[in-house]
């Protein structure tokens, strides 16, 4: 059973991997169009701004699960270096299991705030508008997988403090 939660956890994760690559081909496409519509033909666009704005949000939330998992996360480590190799373990596990906390209380808080925006209907200001829920359920989707990858992390003891970086 936890084998099974555990693979889904990571394809969820590479899913949002290729969503958030999605997101940034889009930021790129929008930015060119508006480049080439504003100063060749003079026609700049309404919407291409927007479309960076919120694929930015899609972007950075969708990859923040992949980034926790090979630990490509900023990690200062001048403590828990000068530590004696059992204490270094039970240090990362002290702080794995904090990343869960903070994640976990941050996904819970955005929960909260999604669900409150869904409810009263609330829409970005802007030419064209769009319910701030979608943008909000992205930050709770990749604090929440984070958590996840955090906690996986203290549970196992599989993490190395120093040097374990993933290939984006």
């Amino acid at each position: 059973m936890a084998a099974s939660a555990a693979w889904v956890h990571d394809w969820l994760t590479w899913v949002s991997r290729g969503l958030s690559a999605v997101a940034l081909m889009l930021i790129v496409a929008s930015f060119c169009f508006e480049v080439v519509a504003r100063y060749l033909f003079q026609s700049p666009t309404s919407w291409a701004q927007e479309v960076v704005s919120y694929g930015f949000c899609i972007s950075i939330f969708s990859m923040l699960p992949h980034l926790t998992r090979t630990k490509a996360h900023v990690g200062v480590t001048i403590l828990v270096d000068g530590l004696a190799p059992g204490r270094r373990f039970w240090a990362g596990r002290a702080i794995a299991f904090a990343g869960f906390v903070v994640c976990g209380f941050v996904a819970w808080i955005g929960f909260d705030e999604c669900v409150r925006q869904y409810t009263r209907n609330v829409f970005i200001a802007g030419i064209h508008s769009v319910p701030q829920w979608w943008l909000t359920a992205f930050i709770v989707y990749g604090f929440a997988l984070s958590a996840i990858h955090f906690l996986r992390e203290a549970i196992t003891g599989d993490f190395d403090l120093r040097s374990e970086r993933g290939v984006l």
